[in-house]
């Protein structure tokens, strides 16, 4: 029974081993591959052979004895024909093979070298570092040796064909040497023909020696051959590859010195080099590769058994060869073969390695694939633990719970148990809940008898069973309220995804929870048309749409958005990461899910090479309410209205649109609808007459019906229609056409009117004479994107292979009649204007003959053809597209990414033949620019002889194999994208979206992604996983590590992370800031969301009146009723973000506002007091009551806000206006008294630096009047000021500036100065120092900001986010050498802090005060005595108080050289 208790791994070691200790551990050889004989019976010396375990009931292990599912198995082992190379060291080899000599096998590194990489691999050990790092330093200094140091031999380089090929590369004779001195020797434009004699003087060779050279008689020594090479100027050699076998480089490795190698890593006790070439294999056990017996009575093997099975077949086969004799070829063969068996039988996914198959095709799983990934050895089966007691649900909320439960319903607790140890003391219980049986709550389903045998309890047997029911035995309980459970929402993204809660069962079939759990956090976001900073949707999410992909359906469509969620991860243990590709990255954190291959995977869990699912577009950034651009007014449309149009019903259609501003979401989807209307589409707008018609491909229309409805318009139905028609070509010949299409029409006036007024042309568009929109050309590029793509979708070739070229080039083409054919190729100028942006452009129009009219006249086909080099096509394809038009736009995406990696592959090799040009041109500098580059050193060495600007990549797959590859939904157009690596990304506020599209998927930075949200509240059908934990110890963990109420202070800063927020901080603001009066009632009402019954004795009472007689009513304040949330005993003074000062005083709030300082999530003094002073539990049940009576006073006030409590009088504005004013004269002033030399330079500073610094001082003052004469005309309830004074939302400066004046934007501390030169912006004057000039915005945010105004904006802006960026990136640099620090350290059970090698740091976690969570907030009395410490310190350093006064400079201290001088002529005396 010992032998089968699981034991403790204390640590797993990984290494080589030499073929002895193969041999020794083996239980037998293995020859033969077969593996069982006609009986059925594993054959002696196979690979089933018993003495390697036993599988088949019945039989006996012959090595150690035991049966099956006892015996766990024992290795055997081949021996090899001839040695093999281990794929896994396949890299170390390669860099032994560089840094060891071919002929003595010494290190290329001197005595002193040796020694100083020893020193340097000490330290790194000592310090935890990397030690590849040092390693790879050595080899790097080693391969600069030409020359072996010991004896003296000259070496070559070695090149690695992966897997496991070595060449050693030299420099032999070239063959077609005679041929290359003679062409040298004949004359050029530049020099004479050199005679043999003349060779022979220049060289120092006889020249009867010369000649047998010419001829090719004499093959020339080396340093003959050097001497020709000088004096004729030709290069003479070329560069062989000598293969190296494994046998060579065994012996190679064999002779190395153990002390060499410990220079560079290796431990010559435990790992010698040549042990990384295997001449004996290890076979696995049976039990690791059991084989199963089929339904037909056949045997299927393993899939390492089948590999072992070529490899032994191979081997044999390898064998008998050798000893026939055979040719060297077939040899060579059969060693190449079998290193190919014994390499997938290691790993079957090796890069540039065929994966062996099964019969099927199926690829085989061998050792490596069975060890890595999540469902491997390690995590799955030595870290993975199942749970077997799982629920899963729908949420909805119930705020009558408390933070720490959750509502279970009477099933899924009848159905889950938890295991009970039955004892003496809970007996009768026990037996009271099998009694119960399995379907009254609560009872049990289940027992286990002492002897382990385990009973199903029924309705039949449940009396009978209950009686029996003794200590030792375990009940299976249901789950009861007050039980400890695991609720969880994945993907989980930090700890507070996974939280421990306490049952409540209750009625009904969803799990009920209280929404203040719920927090959650993401990042970046494609809108579709355009992206969004995900962090800039906070305002007005809810009217924004997003891109989503549904693999299951594999459709992309847009959906909107139903939450929106913020946090900062690192106070909830999350990380976050950069997931590079090679056309970009991401930023998520740890657990945020990507779409992979695999499904959908989290950051954390992915590794470099899995593969991205990839919108590959290149789409403009746009913020819809940055600015305003209004194009449409009412009084627009009576012009373009025809006469009979009815205005009144128009302008009452149009409402919803006019004024029409195209810098927002419908002027982008205007310019969708606009763009297809000049091309395929079609508008009708003449008298009683109007139409639109929309052609394209059905599920095209739809998506145009989409954006219809967003505009607030509804079309009927798509038709297909049929057509026939007869075209006349010019020369008088004809052509009949016929065919159906689909086309959606909308006969509506105002719509077709309002589109008029856009500039979209009416009737025949080919004797129309228009251009691209003003409102287009002019607008935002997301605007100019629409427009583009959706005439692109319907007039521009769509992407084609060409033989001679890539693609075929873009071409769109329209037809004119003379009349108008100058306003068609002004047309074309448009749409050139628009490319250029998008870094593509028009680079010819042919104007060919086009169509015979009805009216006789001949029309002009005006063709553009597009810039056709790969870089525009790409950018054409990424950045434009085809809307309106899917098949072309997905295969436009894939084009594009195929065309970026093509494009990233041919500038990365022109930035090596670049280096290559510009280097030393050395031999061994080529080939080290070659090697670091994964470039072959001839090829390298070529591009610098013939100075290659641009090489080829001639590697580089075609389009189709590419698309074969990497394709991952060409109806989509999206791809699969390798991840080139991961790294650590600075901590940073981390966004999330919950889509409505129950794909629940949305696109961030062009990869597809999820949802990533904690606890994702928003109780719409999504479902969340409950866990009961079925042992003693879980519980307790959970109970004391995992509830709600655990987290809520951070171990960051010692802060509660849990408070109230926004409408919580404004309830507690109104309850208390003016100390409100409720009467009996009103404050019954407020109180009767929390525990408290019975309400205190009254503050006072007031007198009613009513037409009889006068009562005195009782009332209660509003700090009352808030002090009856708080404990008894609680001492507390600070002040709040009012500025007021707040005092608690036994319990009872004397004075003072309670807002976001008292109460607020991030430093609420009265809750952070509560958790620390008196128990986090204590503070949980105080947030969830200040929550509960903070909405009822919101309620009860009925608080609201809107934009005109942001206004202010208009006396209030002339009053700002003059300010402003006054402030620019003085400007003015100061700058005349500069430019006239009369200003006075302040002290320190020049005379520029004294005018800037007094119009900033100017400016800012004007700033502040206009805030304070804001301020003062908002009234005390003013909403907004309520909520920016409370620290709900906002402050008063974002008030004064909505409602005063923005005031200067700075850059550096400095007024804005830069821009164009001498100049901010073109239209101003050189060096103008005016207010206007430099940065100042005078209008506040309510009016508006001119086009001025906006842009030094945004470069203030622009700086507070680098600024930002700086200050994350130090923080989490910070951060990580902290973790790294601390990395070693753990908490054990018995509340010790120990290291890895169970050193005692601390004997209790805390015990120094240092712990932030365990730091009151008490400022008198602070639980950290720093001065205390640092004393104790210093008193330990020094000797004396001589010594430490003189270190902390205390002692008396010379003021001149004088008194140094005395000083040291004493100290002198005294000695």
């Amino acid at each position: 029974m010992a032998l089968d208790t699981p034991q403790d791994l204390e640590s797993i070691d990984f290494g080589l081993m030499d073929p002895e200790s193969y041999r020794d551990i083996s239980a037998t050889k293995v020859i033969t591959a077969d593996t069982y004989d006609d009986d059925g019976f594993p054959i002696d010396m196979g690979l089933m052979d018993p003495r390697l375990g036993v599988i088949d009931p019945g039989l006996e292990c012959k090595t150690c004895g035991k049966h099956s599912g006892s015996c766990n198995g024992h290795f055997g082992h081949i021996e090899l024909a001839a040695p093999v190379i281990h794929v896994g060291f396949a890299k170390l080899i390669r860099r032994l093979l560089r840094g060891t000599c071919r002929e003595c096998s010494r290190i290329l590194l001197t005595a002193d070298e040796q020694s100083e990489f020893r020193d340097r691999l000490g330290r790194t050990r000592d310090l935890s570092g990397d030690v590849d790092d040092v390693t790879k330093a050595a080899i790097r200094q080693a391969r600069k040796k030409d020359r072996c140091p010991h004896c003296g031999e000259e070496q070559f380089d070695i090149q690695h064909e992966k897997p496991t090929t070595y060449y050693e590369v030299q420099d032999v004779l070239a063959s077609d040497y005679p041929a290359q001195i003679a062409a040298a020797m004949e004359p050029d434009e530049n020099s004479a023909r050199v005679t043999p004699t003349e060779l022979a003087d220049e060289t120092g060779l006889d020249v009867g020696r010369v000649q047998e050279i010419i001829s090719g008689e004499f093959r020339p020594r080396p340093d003959d051959r050097r001497a020709l090479e000088s004096a004729l100027d030709v290069e003479l050699t070329e560069e062989d590859m000598n293969k190296l076998m494994p046998s060579d480089i065994r012996d190679w490795f064999e002779h190395i010195p153990d002390g060499d190698i410990e220079s560079i890593g290796i431990d010559a006790t435990d790992s010698r080099p040549e042990w990384m070439v295997l001449t004996v294999l290890p076979v696995p056990p049976v039990t690791a590769r059991p084989s199963i017996t089929l339904d037909n009575g056949q045997r299927s093997e393993d899939d390492l058994t089948h590999k072992l099975v070529d490899i032994i077949r191979i081997n044999q086969r390898f064998m008998e060869n050798r000893e026939a004799g055979a040719p060297q070829l077939i040899i060579e063969d059969l060693w190449e073969l079998l290193q190919y068996h014994v390499t997938t039988f290691m790993d079957n996914e090796i890069s540039g390695t065929p994966p062996a198959r099964h019969r099927s095709g199926r690829p085989l799983k061998t050792l490596s694939q069975r060890l890595k990934g999540k469902e491997g050895r390690f995590r799955g089966s030595l870290s993975g633990k199942r749970v077997n007691f799982s629920a899963r649900t729908v949420i909805s909320p119930d705020p009558t719970l408390s933070l720490n439960e959750v509502g279970v319903p009477n099933r899924v607790a009848t159905e889950m148990t938890q295991t009970m140890n039955v004892n003496e003391r809970n007996l009768e219980q026990a037996r009271r809940y099998v009694r119960n049986g399995p379907e009254s709550h609560p009872g049990a389903n289940y027992v286990r008898r002492a002897d382990g045998r385990r009973l199903k309890v029924t309705e039949k047997n449940c009396e009978e069973l209950a009686e029996k029911v003794e200590p030792a035995w375990e009940v299976s309980r249901h789950l009861i309220d007050g039980d400890i459970v695991i609720f969880n929402r994945q993907p989980s993204l930090h700890r507070m995804s996974i939280m421990a809660h306490e049952v409540v069962v209750m009625p009904y079939k969803t799990f009920r929870l209280n929404t203040t759990v719920c927090v959650a956090g993401d990042t970046g976001v494609d809108c579709g048309g355009y992206t969004r900073r995900i962090e800039n949707m906070e305002s007005d999410w809810d009217d924004e749409s997003v891109v989503t992909y549904d693999p299951d359906e594999g459709d992309e469509r847009e959906t909107d958005l139903q939450d929106f969620w913020s946090l900062l991860p690192e106070e909830y243990g999350a990380t976050v990461h950069r997931v590079n590709t090679a056309s970009g990255s991401i930023v998520a954190t740890s657990d945020h899910p990507l779409q992979t291959q695999d499904g959908l995977v989290a950051v954390d869990d992915l590794d470099p090479g899995d593969r991205l699912l990839r919108r590959p577009v290149d789409l403009p950034e746009f913020e819809p309410s940055e600015t305003d651009q209004v194009v449409v007014t009412e009084e627009d449309i009576p012009d373009v209205a025809p006469p009979e149009t009815y205005l009144d019903h128009t302008l009452s259609e149009l409402g919803g649109l006019l004024p029409f501003d195209a810098h927002s979401r419908d002027g982008v989807t205007a310019a969708r609808l606009a763009g297809h209307l000049f091309g395929d589409g079609t508008l009708v707008l003449d008298g009683q007459r109007a139409r639109l018609t929309f052609r394209a491909a059905k599920e095209d229309l739809d998506t145009i019906q989409r954006d219809l409805n967003r505009l607030g318009f509804d079309p009927e139905s798509p038709t297909l229609k049929e057509n026939e028609a007869q075209i006349v070509a010019a020369d008088g010949s004809t052509v009949e056409v016929a065919g159906s299409g689909y086309a959606m029409e909308l006969r509506t006036k105002p719509l077709a009117t309002f589109f008029a007024a856009l500039g979209v042309p009416a009737g025949d568009k080919t004797e129309s004479s228009f251009r691209v929109p003003g409102w287009v050309r002019e607008g935002p590029t997301a605007v100019k994107r629409a427009f583009l793509s959706a005439y692109f979708g319907a007039e521009l070739s769509t992407p084609a292979l060409r033989e001679q070229k890539l693609f075929k080039q873009p071409v769109f083409k329209l037809a004119k009649t003379p009349a108008v054919l100058d306003a068609g190729r002004q047309f074309i100028r448009d749409i050139d204007g628009l490319l250029s942006e998008f870094g593509t452009g028009v680079s010819n129009v042919r104007e060919d003959a086009g169509n015979q009219r009805v009216d006789d006249t001949e029309s002009t086909t005006l063709a553009a053809e597009l810039d056709a080099d790969q870089r525009s096509v790409r950018n054409l394809f990424s950045r434009v597209g085809y809307t309106y038009n899917s098949n072309a736009d997905a295969d436009a995406r894939i084009v594009s990414a195929y065309l970026s990696e093509k494009l990233a592959e041919l500038d990365r090799l022109a930035a090596v033949a670049t280096e290559a040009r510009t280097a030393d041109g050395t031999y061994g500098e080529l080939t080290e620019i070659a090697e670091k580059h994964g470039e072959d050193p001839g090829r390298v060495r070529r591009w610098r002889q013939r100075d290659v600007d641009q090489p080829r990549a001639t590697e580089f797959p075609d389009y189709q194999t590419w698309r074969a590859e990497r394709v991952a939904d060409p109806g989509e157009g999206l791809v699969w994208e390798p991840i080139t690596d991961i790294d650590e990304a600075p901590h940073q506020r981390v966004y999330d979206v919950t889509t409505t599209d129950e794909a629940h998927r949305f696109v961030t930075d062009s990869f597809v992604g999820s949802n990533c949200a904690p606890y994702n509240a928003d109780f719409d059908g999504d479902e969340m996983n409950m866990h009961a934990l079925q042992n003693e110890e879980a519980r307790a963990e959970a109970r004391v590590l995992m509830r709600v109420q655990e987290q809520m202070l951070s171990p960051k800063m010692g802060e509660n992370i849990i408070g109230a927020i926004q409408d919580h901080v404004t309830g507690t603001y109104l309850l208390t800031n003016q100390n409100p009066q409720f009467n009996e009632t009103q404050a019954l009402d407020l109180l009767r969301t929390t525990r408290i019954d019975e309400l205190p004795e009254p503050d006072g009472v007031v007198e009613t009146f009513d037409d009889t007689e006068g009562e005195a009513e009782p009332y209660w304040t509003g700090r009352t009723l808030f002090s009856e949330l708080l404990p008894e005993g609680l001492d507390l003074e600070f002040t709040s973000s009012a500025g007021d000062r707040v005092r608690v005083e036994d319990g009872q709030l004397v004075d003072g506002t309670v807002d976001e300082d008292a109460v607020g999530a991030f430093g609420g003094e009265i809750v952070d007091t509560i958790a620390k002073l008196y128990s986090r539990t204590r503070a949980r049940i105080f947030i969830n009551e200040v929550s509960s009576l903070a909405v009822r006073t919101i309620m009860h006030f009925g608080f609201s806000i809107s934009i005109d409590d942001e206004s202010i009088p208009t006396q209030a504005q002339a009053q700002v206006d003059e300010a402003i004013g006054s402030a620019e004269d003085r400007v003015e002033e100061l700058i005349e008294a500069y430019e006239l030399g009369d200003l006075e330079s302040l002290p320190g500073r020049t005379i520029d630096e004294t005018l800037e610094m007094k119009i900033m001082q100017t400016l800012g003052q004007a700033r502040d009047s206009a805030g304070d004469i804001a301020e003062e005309h908002f009234a005390d309830d003013n909403p907004a000021v309520v909520m920016a004074e409370s620290g709900a939302r906002g402050s008063m400066l974002n008030l004064t500036q909505m409602a005063g004046c923005v005031g200067q934007q700075a850059v550096r501390g400095e007024r804005i100065n830069r821009g164009y030169e001498n100049r901010t912006l073109s239209h101003f004057r050189e060096d103008d120092l005016s207010a206007d000039a430099r940065g100042f915005v005078r209008h506040s945010y309510r009016e508006g900001l001119d086009p001025r105004e906006f842009f030094f904006h945004a470069m203030g802006g622009r700086e507070g986010l680098v600024d930002t960026a700086v200050r994350t990136s130090k923080s989490g640099y910070l951060q990580r050498r902290l973790i790294n620090a601390l990395s070693e350290l753990e908490a054990q059970y018995d509340g010790t802090v120990r290291d890895t090698s169970d050193g005692v740091v601390q004997f209790e976690f805390g015990e120094d005060g240092t712990s932030p969570v365990e730091v009151s907030s008490d400022e008198t009395d602070p639980a950290v005595d720093v001065a205390e410490i640092a004393d104790r310190v210093l008193d330990s350093e020094f000797d004396d108080d001589q010594e430490k006064q003189t270190f902390l400079g205390e002692g008396f201290e010379p003021t001149n050289i004088s008194e140094h001088a005395d000083d040291w002529w004493l100290a002198q005396s005294d000695d």
